[in-house]
């Protein structure tokens, strides 16, 4: 079993809400429940969730105060009032429902014999207290360094795809082993995506931040961009399989050499992202990247068949389609990252943080 960072948080949320809430004299199971609902993957995400989660508790609170002194607290009222909390925050377009419903039940149950109003106004205290824990812990304790995590992620699949490409472009993979990687890289790059997304969301909180963050992120959407590219490659080599060895001799060895070169390319691009390159080498490494003659390369793909049937006329054309895509992404790569070198060099490093 792994620990993952938000579990560890929820815990400390949990204990840190427990305590507050017993050496406030509140119920502290209410809290620690406020705090389990409340943990969020990022600060952002947490600090936008703290806004919902305390518009849901008033809410819950309101509606158990009115049904109370309307219609009393018999379990068809209590089920009742719990759909008229759902389709208030769906009005107030309030996303957090649950702490709502949390709020309402906690409310409602009262069997302490305390008069409504002050046993309300403490369960929605206790509530909130929990929130508030889980919003503080989330702050403070082990924050995410989603580019840090994304960019290693970008590292690892770039490298697995390219390696994965120089295999099966020689007819050296094994077909049922390449359909599992395929499958499995195509989820890490959902994930991808999804920690892209959370690094973005983060604060900025100076202008000079926000600039470097902005063309950063310009920078490592295209490296994710890229990364699909290649990947796409690969699977359309998958789906050739055998058929691959149907090109001549000297197609195939022209094949294989010009997507090497652009293998070579999109690596020393990641390298130079990374920081792996020295910052006075990278100008000139950039430069000297051999270009792969990709279009020279589909057209021989394209041509190669064109006096057999029609069908095998177009044998090719999902592969140079990629080729061509992967072409230009990996200019528009090395463009951005020669004017990101131009604007932020002041550190060893271009894109990776220093952990």
């Amino acid at each position: 079993m792994k620990l993952g960072a938000r579990m560890l948080k929820t815990g400390v949320a949990i204990t840190l809400a427990l305590y507050a809430a017993t050496l406030l004299n509140l119920t502290p199971v209410f809290a620690a429940i406020g705090a389990a609902f409340s943990m969020r993957q990022s600060v952002y995400q947490s600090y936008i969730g703290l806004m919902d989660q305390v518009k849901g508790n008033i809410v819950g609170l309101v509606v158990a105060i009115t049904m109370f002194y309307t219609f009393g607290t018999e379990p068809i009222i209590i089920g009742v009032s719990a759909i008229l909390t759902i389709g208030l925050c769906v009005s107030l377009k309030i996303k957090e429902s649950v702490i709502a419903i949390v709020s309402l039940v906690a409310v409602m149950e009262n069997n302490s014999g305390i008069d409504f109003l002050p046993f309300a106004m403490l369960r929605f205290s206790t509530l909130t207290l929990g929130i508030l824990s889980a919003f503080f812990v989330n702050l403070v304790f082990l924050p995410p360094k989603y580019e840090v995590v994304l960019l290693q992620k970008i590292d690892q699949f770039s490298t697995e795809i390219l390696q994965w490409l120089r295999v099966a472009t020689r007819s050296w993979s094994d077909q049922p082993a390449l359909k599992d990687e395929i499958a499995r890289i195509e989820a890490e790059i959902g994930k991808i995506d999804d920690i892209y997304t959370r690094f973005q969301e983060e604060r900025t909180y100076t202008k000079k931040q926000k600039l470097v963050k902005a063309r950063k992120l310009v920078v490592i959407r295209q490296m994710i961009t890229t990364l699909k590219q290649s990947h796409g490659i690969l699977e359309e080599v998958y789906n050739l399989g055998d058929k691959m060895n149907d090109l001549p001799t000297r197609s195939s060895d022209t094949f294989v050499e010009e997507l090497d070169k652009a293998i070579m390319s999109h690596e020393k691009l990641i390298l130079c992202a990374m920081g792996r390159i020295k910052l006075q080498q990278d100008e000139s490494t950039l430069r000297e990247t051999l270009d792969p003659d990709i279009p020279a390369l589909v057209d021989l793909l394209i041509h190669v068949f064109e006096n057999k049937e029609n069908e095998e006329k177009m044998l090719f054309l999902p592969l140079s389609s990629r080729l061509m895509e992967y072409h230009r992404e990996l200019d528009h790569l090395k463009r951005l990252l020669n004017s990101y070198l131009q604007y932020h060099n002041e550190d060893s490093t271009v894109v990776m943080p220093k952990e």
